[in-house]
């Protein structure tokens, strides 16, 4: 879906393989969810957010609840989005978050 909207993809299996690959791909914005292997969404945003702390990251999640939406947007996740994802919103907040 994104790469119909324009953008260039990079996908991972887990939160360990997404860390490496941001450091070695520099993207622009980062969607991740909240449940991973390895790495929890929460951890990869802690190491992203310490690292560059201007990078968009975007969390998704079907497990979500207030306490964690506010956990979350404290340690700096652009937004946080509760499956099944709205589409609209997903693409309005994904461009919003590479505007900024």
């Amino acid at each position: 879906m994104l790469a119909a909207w324009g953008y260039e993809v990079e996908t991972a299996p887990d939160g360990r393989i997404a860390l490496d690959m941001v450091s070695a791909v520099h993207p622009k914005a980062v969607i991740t969810d909240l449940v991973m292997p390895s790495m929890t969404g929460l951890e990869l945003l802690n190491v992203l957010h310490d690292k560059d702390p201007k990078l968009p990251i975007i969390l998704l999640t079907s497990h979500g609840s207030l306490e964690s939406q506010v956990d979350a947007m404290r340690r700096g996740a652009y937004a946080y989005l509760k499956k099944p994802i709205d589409v609209s919103t997903l693409k309005t907040v994904l461009a919003s978050a590479l505007a900024a």
